[in-house]
């Protein structure tokens, strides 16, 4: 559920303004089991309890006139938000992805029959735990214009300035599982030193400019120039992010193409080409670090670049029949 208040006020004939204010709570609960088998004696399934409170203001002053129309405003919300993420595991699941060779003192040794017996005395399930908290905020201001330069073109021009500040912790105890407090280690999600936090500021200037051209009574040609931004952030499961967050996204966009009814009305049409690149996209991968027994997810960078076109046809032989 979420609490929504709005207010609109005509300043003039022209000047009109708008306060928008919300505020949201989010709560999910995420389980799942993860080890992809029936043996009764492996068991392994994740739960990710995450708790979000958003609270959202926007001003908004919008003009209307003769030759042209604009909307100017300014943005502030805040984000806090918990999430705790636990890995509950029988000990065959141990058993299944330890044993090995090692070397010691230069000679290799069988670790199978050393994993069975430390295993044999140990507690049957154990569960690992990796707490999160953050405070996300977020300030932007915009403007957004649109001119009639004559009866054949239309421009548009856009900006917005955003700046986000950000501040995430981690937090993973040493689980009372008696493996694990023999190694000092967890098995899943390494034990940090207490609460560690890590903070990060990013800011863009991002916006739009389009021109529509009226080619026709019917049809008209357009022309789209775009840029955007994601910030920056934390990934939940990596800590190394505290002190090397994750770059943000800068998205660029060209798109070209014609529309309108052609052939007396009976065709409609829309043909589009665009062209889209994509600089440090946040994505999620499946990940083996290291040491680790298994693989997990987490979030990289990384640069893409998307060409394609588009084309919507629909035939209309008369009045209330049309085919797609």
């Amino acid at each position: 559920h979420s609490i929504i208040g709005k207010l609109w006020y005509d300043i003039s004939d022209t000047w009109a303004m708008k306060l928008i204010t919300s505020y949201r709570p989010y709560e999910t609960y995420n389980r799942q089991d993860e080890d992809g088998t029936a043996d009764d004696d492996i068991y392994l399934d994740t739960n990710n309890i995450f708790d979000s409170d958003i609270f959202y203001n926007e001003l908004q002053l919008n003009y209307t006139g003769d030759s042209f129309n604009a909307v100017f405003g300014a943005n502030y919300s805040q984000e806090d938000v918990y999430q705790l993420t636990t890995a509950t595991a029988s000990k065959g699941v141990l058993g299944a992805a330890l044993p090995g060779t090692v070397g010691l003192g230069g000679l290799p040794i069988d670790t199978t029959l050393i994993t069975t017996i430390a295993l044999a005395g140990a507690e049957d399930f154990f569960t690992e735990s990796l707490e999160n908290t953050g405070e996300f905020k977020n300030y932007g201001i915009y403007a957004d214009v649109d001119f009639t330069v004559n009866d054949w073109l239309n421009i548009l021009v856009g900006l917005r300035y955003s700046v986000d500040d950000k501040s995430f912790t981690f937090f993973t105890p040493l689980s009372d599982f008696s493996l694990a407090q023999l190694q000092m280690d967890n098995f899943v999600f390494l034990v940090t030193d207490g609460v560690e936090e890590g903070s990060e500021s990013w800011d863009a200037l991002t916006g739009r400019l389009v021109a529509n051209v009226q080619i026709s009574e019917g049809a008209m040609a357009f022309f789209t120039y775009s840029t955007g931004y994601k910030s920056g952030g934390f990934d939940s499961l990596s800590i190394v992010t505290k002190d090397d967050p994750l770059d943000p996204e800068i998205v660029e966009n060209i798109e070209f193409g014609v529309k309108g009814d052609f052939f007396e009305n009976t065709i409609r049409t829309q043909v589009s080409v665009f062209y889209s690149t994509i600089d440090g996209r946040q994505e999620v991968v499946e990940s083996l670090q290291p040491g680790a027994a298994a693989a997990r997810p987490s979030i990289v960078n990384a640069d893409e670049e998307i060409t394609g076109f588009e084309i919507t046809l629909d035939w209309v032989p008369y009045d209330g029949f049309r085919m797609g």
